[in-house]
């Protein structure tokens, strides 16, 4: 599609939102990334193909030139993947173009494709043998209600660009046609400059397989863009062909003087620098529009006819002409009396008729010079009147372009050169003080007439300076005049030493008088009387001597003073040599694109595409705007055997290549999205709606064309390929079963049945025709041979035998085949029966239903039927044709069976064309099984203190969410990076969530009412809790205050205030001894995990407390290999291990002077909380404690105690502070129970008072 982020890559890539892994390029099959499978798709059902385009796209913003800018794009500006991090140019996705969005909030367009996942395509392209071009695409993102300035407005003064418009609109600002253009100034130069930007090869850095932009910031023109993506296709190790832009017609056409066209040029300076990257392997060059690659034929009223393009086309940089190719094919209409159907064409889908539009037709033979004329079908043929170069205004005629030369015409006046293609040779000033310059006067641009007067010895005016002929060169010389007082004129081609050649007509009679050959050799001469007294002499004259003095001169015939001519100009070439760059026959052209929209009478237009998003949206002239995949079939049939016809695709006499290289032709499109995915998943690429009518192969490529079918079917019941004529079917089948063994009989009738065709036998040769085609005569009966009874005999069917409901069952083309049933009804009708059929054949459930309601109308119509003899006169007529019966009224009827006699035996069914020309059924979604690729889990490790009795300590707990939650986690483990061993399974899925804003301190032992725990939870839900549940330990949660520091709190209120977001208050915080883990605050994004039976263990044991470990945890089902495993490190620290921090620090001072300090025990065993024991559990035994006395934060002792109580003796608060401590004064204590495993647990330190 030319964009998605990662729509091209080669690996799966996912998106990361926490637990939630969602595929951003896996949809079809699971672990597959859909790039794949579409390629295999696409070798399984087109296995010739060998060449492919690869479309990558970057958007540009506004259509002046001078204003655009051309930037990598991405479709949300925050998102997190894996394995691949989007980058484009050494741009990241925060420095990007974020695509606009629709009325939904979705992105108009995929991003940009990363540079990894294009490198990737590139690769996995070559390496399966295909043939590749690189194409930049260039999508303009100019999103709908922007106030832009409006190029194509007067002086730019309408605000507001048409909405995605497409690129061939990019132009100067005024654009060329409004008041204030700057079209042909130096200002559009300055635009076009300011478009291409200034970037160089150099500008870029190469590093392993990336490509990042090294020049002057800010420079976001094409030149970037398009070196960037050969210095990429290089590192990806280099592709066959490169295009350096596509469709730029309205950049390409401007000018920045009356001949000079400053895109061009840049296009072929941007050529030469991708060949100083790519080197010369590399195919180079534009892929323009259909309707620019010809000429410019600005529509101003000048006459100018330019070959713009040809400085590029014959550029020692390019290697082929690049034509988007969409020129129209048809000209169908509703209906049987529009022109194509009364010159006798059958149908719109008629090969034969398809490809007497390719090099005929409309923008061949005739054009429509207006809507209005298009609409009456009012043709103006197409004719160059001046010069006879018809082909110069026939788009269309590519045999012509390509092999004759080409001349400029400013102001209609065709462009001669001299033998090096120097200085031009037509209308230049003739004899001394004679000018005849080009401009707007009476004949062909020419000014007033100049009279050339004979004067003594001179006869004539002669053209300035001299030309420079060589032997081989063939001079086409024509000179515009009126009669002067001589009545005769002379024209001559002469040099010294070379003699003259020339020719004396007399222009009173308007004949020829006399002619003269010197060694250069007159091929024929001519007078053509152009009206209004004015005269054309034409000469050609072989040139057989090289001389550099050649002249041309006109003038009267005779020399005697006072006798004249009227001159207006001469004009000169040399045939078979242009007089612009291009050599005839010099390079191949290729089609880098054509295709058709698979909309009915796709061919009248095919250039238009569907897309309510786009200003550009349309369905082509006359269109119903119904799908139709049979057009867009045979379009593609008529158009790749037409090239391949020599015929019509000739040789170069230069090169001996075909002037189409087919082989290179690509065909649009092919999608990377594969079908039915795309576009079935229209939750995932929102451009899905666009397939039904667009020009996608996919999900249609496959199918082969009904007359191959059939002729391969008869082929294999035996029959003779020379008796068997398959040209009158069109259509095609995306699948066909022949479930058991059956007569070739049964096949043609169930297809003949489906798809509406008779097969007939004409001269021995068996005809495969459609019905519904039109009469090939009309019968009156008069035309009739009596017999004994009524000349023509009439039944009709009785309607209760016929079906009022029609069902089909057949195998949808798009669901993986599963049956689809369609029906057709009759609603007004006495019948009551219900037929039922099936086919065993696949297609689309909307098509299916089209051909099952004609089938039923088929029945209807052909209730009717008639016989009669016809005489051997009409032994044209043969079954399957049809024939207008005109009695009083008038019936169209089919020939089902003829019986030769002395008379003709007919037998009829009557028809109705409309029969055979309905709309699809209603559209039917597919419904396809996505595959679910499973992501690395997100897996949270909480060392915490022992949260029930069931709690084996010193095991940490793990806690894992995935979204999709693969069904059971592995979890495995090694003090190494391999050597993995399983550690434990689990089988629930956690709940990880985060924190939605700052969690701030707060209170510890009783309610915590201010404080507002608010999460975002990505799964589950929350509900509040009772005092009592709460106090059984509901709503527990632990919340990351730092990493590795868990706080377990309680909430029991819980509210949803948005979707998936809590709000969780009247806590009860720093459970199970974690006051000292409460955060000040715990930060907004924190991970919070809610503390259920999904939190499962972690088997580690005493001995192992401190030891580093390496932990990979993914499904069960994979290999830890596998990108799905989530890998981390962990060092277990035996935190249920670890004795609580002590409260209630006292400190009482003894008669003795000594001081007692006193705390309170608490247990960490889970038991404690019961208020029946007298005392609460030891579980660290021996009871020991270690005291610390602190000045600030220096420990000035230590003491130890057995038991919650410690004597601070006189002579120690000497030796530490100079003097016994005082009642009433301050002592900062630090208080920590020691574990004989972990040492001392949780401190609790305290200033106290002295009492």
């Amino acid at each position: 599609p030319g964009a998605g982020e990662f729509v091209y890559a080669t690996e799966p890539v996912m998106r990361v939102e926490g637990a939630k892994t969602t595929p951003e390029n896996v949809h079809a099959e699971t672990d597959r990334a859909d790039f794949l499978v579409s390629l295999d798709r696409l070798e399984a059902l087109a296995p010739a193909v060998e060449s492919v385009s690869l479309v990558v796209a970057w958007f540009g913003n506004d259509l002046r030139a001078g204003e655009c800018e051309i930037r990598p794009g991405v479709e949300t500006g925050a998102k997190s993947t894996t394995p691949q991090v989007w980058q484009v140019n050494g741009v990241d996705r925060a420095a990007a173009h974020l695509v606009s969005t629709d009325a939904d909030g979705r992105p108009v367009y995929g991003g940009t494709p990363s540079d990894a996942a294009v490198v990737q395509a590139i690769q996995e392209l070559k390496a399966r043998g295909y043939r590749v071009t690189f194409y930049p695409f260039l999508l303009m993102d100019v999103p709908k209600g922007n106030s832009l300035p409006n190029p194509y407005s007067d002086d730019a003064a309408t605000l507001g660009q048409p909405a995605l418009p497409w690129r061939g609109r990019i132009t100067c600002s005024p654009a060329a046609g409004f008041a204030g253009s700057v079209d042909k100034t130096a200002t559009a130069a300055w635009q076009v400059s300011a478009f291409f930007g200034e970037a160089t090869p150099a500008d870029f850095a190469v590093s392993g397989e990336s490509v990042s932009y090294t020049g002057p910031s800010g420079d976001w023109g094409l030149r970037r863009m398009i070196l960037h993506y050969a210095h990429l296709c290089a590192v990806a190790g280099g592709v066959d062909a490169f295009l350096i832009g596509s469709e730029l017609r309205g950049l390409t056409t401007i000018r920045d003087s009356a001949t000079s066209y400053p895109a061009v040029a840049e296009l072929q300076m941007l050529a030469a620098d991708v060949r100083s990257i790519l080197g010369p392997s590399t195919k180079i060059s534009y892929a323009a529009d259909w309707s620019e690659y010809f000429g410019h034929h600005p529509q101003d009223g000048s006459g100018d006819v330019f070959f713009h393009l040809d400085p590029l086309w014959a550029d020692a940089g390019i290697d082929f002409v690049g034509i988007d190719n969409y020129m129209p094919l048809s000209d169908w209409r509703d209906g049987f009396e529009h022109l194509d159907a009364q010159a006798g064409w059958p149908a719109v889908y008629d090969r034969a008729y398809l490809q007497s539009n390719i090099a005929g037709g409309e923008g061949f033979d005739w054009f429509y010079a207006s809507a209005a004329d298009r609409e009456a079908q009012n043709r103006t043929p197409i004719s160059d009147g001046d010069y006879g170069e018809d082909w110069i205004w026939r788009f269309k005629d590519l045999r012509s372009w390509w092999r004759e030369p080409h001349h400029d015409r400013p102001a209609g006046m065709r462009l001669g050169i001299a033998s090096q293609g120097a200085e031009p040779l037509g209308w230049n000033p003739i004899g001394a003080g004679v000018t005849l310059t080009a401009g707007s006067g009476i004949h062909r641009g020419f000014t007033a007439p100049a009279l050339i007067g004979s004067g003594g010895a001179t006869w004539h005016g002669a053209t300035p300076g001299f030309f420079s002929f060589a032997p081989g060169d063939r001079v086409a010389i024509s000179a515009y005049v009126s009669a002067g007082s001589s009545g005769k004129a002379m024209l001559d081609f002469a040099a010294s030493g070379a003699g003259d050649t020339g020719v004396v007509v007399n222009l009173a009679t308007g004949a020829i008088e006399s002619w003269f050959e010197g060694p250069n050799p007159m091929v024929s001469k001519a007078l053509v009387d152009l009206g209004a007294g004015v005269w054309r002499i034409d000469m050609v004259v072989d040139v057989t001597i090289a001389a550099t003095n050649y002249q041309l001169r006109l003038g009267p015939r005779s020399v005697t003073a006072g006798e004249d001519v009227l001159a207006f100009g001469i004009e000169a070439i040399i045939e078979g040599k242009s007089s612009t760059a291009w050599v005839p026959e010099s390079k191949p052209i290729r089609f880098t694109e054509f295709g058709c929209p698979a909309i009915d009478r796709g061919t009248n237009q095919l250039n238009v595409f569907f897309d309510p998003k786009s200003s550009e949206s349309a369905a082509p002239y006359f269109s119903r705007g119904w799908r139709d995949d049979a057009i867009q079939r045979s379009y593609l049939e008529a158009t790749a055997l037409y090239w391949a016809e020599p015929a019509n695709n000739p040789a170069s006499s230069l090169t001996g290549l075909p002037m189409v290289d087919l082989s290179e032709c690509a065909a649009w499109t092919w999608d990377a999205r594969p079908h039915p995915f795309f576009p079935a998943l229209t939750d995932v690429w929102s451009d899905g709606a666009n397939w039904q009518l667009g020009h996608w192969l996919t999900g249609r490529l496959g199918a082969v064309s009904l007359a191959a079918l059939v002729r391969r079917l008869c082929l294999a019941a035996g029959m003779d390929a020379a008796h068997i004529d398959v040209s009158g079917l069109w259509g095609a089948v995306e699948g066909l079963v022949i479930p058991a063994i059956e007569s070739p009989r049964t096949t043609f009738s169930m297809l003949a049945r489906h798809f509406g065709f008779d097969a007939v036998e004409s001269e021995g040769v068996i005809r495969f025709v459609m019905r519904g085609r039109a009469s090939v005569v009309t019968i009156t009966p008069d035309n009739l041979v009596a017999g004994n009874g009524e000349d023509i005999e009439r039944t009709r069917g009785q309607e209760t035998e016929l079906p009022q409901v029609l069902r089909w069952s057949v195998a949808r083309a798009d669901e993986d085949y599963d049956s689809a049933l369609v029906e057709a009804r009759r609603i007004t009708t006495g019948a009551v029966r219900i037929t039922a059929e099936s086919f065993p054949v696949a297609v689309a459930p909307e098509e299916a239903e089209r051909r099952c309601r004609r089938a039923l109308m088929e029945a209807w119509t052909g209730r009717e039927r008639a016989s009669f003899a016809l005489p051997p006169s009409r032994l044209s007529l043969d079954p399957g044709d049809v024939v207008i019966f005109t009695d009083g009224t008038t019936t169209e009827l089919r020939l089902t069976r003829i019986a030769d006699g002395l008379a003709r035996r007919i037998e009829a069914i009557r028809q109705d064309r409309e029969v055979y020309d309905l709309p699809p059924g209603a559209q039917r979604t597919a419904a396809v099984a996505r595959s679910v690729p499973l992501g690395a889990p997100q897996v949270a490790i909480l060392d915490l203190p022992q949260l029930t009795s069931a709690h084996s300590p010193p095991r940490p707990l793990i806690a894992v969410d995935a979204d999709p939650w693969p069904g059971t986690v592995a979890v495995l483990r090694s003090p190494e990076t391999s050597g993995w061993a399983s550690f434990a399974t689990i089988n629930r899925r956690a709940r990880i969530g985060a924190l939605a804003a700052d969690l701030p301190a707060g209170p510890v032992w009783h309610w915590d009412r201010g404080a507002v725990l608010e999460i975002d939870l990505p799964w589950g839900q929350l509900e509040s809790v009772t005092e009592l549940q709460l106090f059984a330990g509901g709503n527990a949660f632990a919340v990351e205050s730092a990493p590795g520091t868990w706080e377990i709190l309680q909430a029991r209120d819980a509210m949803l205030v948005a979707p998936g977001r809590y709000r969780l208050t009247t806590l009860l915080r720093g459970q199970r001894g974690t006051e000292h883990a409460i955060g000040n605050p715990a930060p907004a994004g924190a991970r919070v995990v809610v503390l259920d039976g999904a939190v499962t263990e972690l088997p580690f044991t005493v001995g192992e407390i401190g030891l580093p470990w390496n932990l990979a945890v993914g499904p069960a089902t994979r290999p830890v290999s596998d990108t799905t495993y989530t890998i981390l490190s962990v060092t277990p620290v035996g935190a249920s291990l670890r004795p609580f921090a002590p409260v209630h620090l006292a400190a009482r001072a003894e008669a003795s002077g000594d001081i007692t300090l006193t705390w309170t025990r608490r247990s960490r065993d889970p038991a404690a909380d019961s208020w029946e024991a007298a005392e609460v559990p030891l579980l660290d035994q021996p009871e020991a404690w270690e005291i610390d006395i602190l000045h600030g934060a220096t420990v000035k002792r230590t003491l130890a105690a057995g038991t919650a109580s410690v004597t601070y003796s006189t002579a120690d608060q000497v030796a530490d502070w100079g003097a016994a401590r005082a009642r009433g004064t301050a002592l900062t204590i630090r208080v920590a129970q020691l574990s004989p495993s972990l040492g001392r647990g949780t401190p609790t330190e305290d200033i106290v008072t002295i009492i």
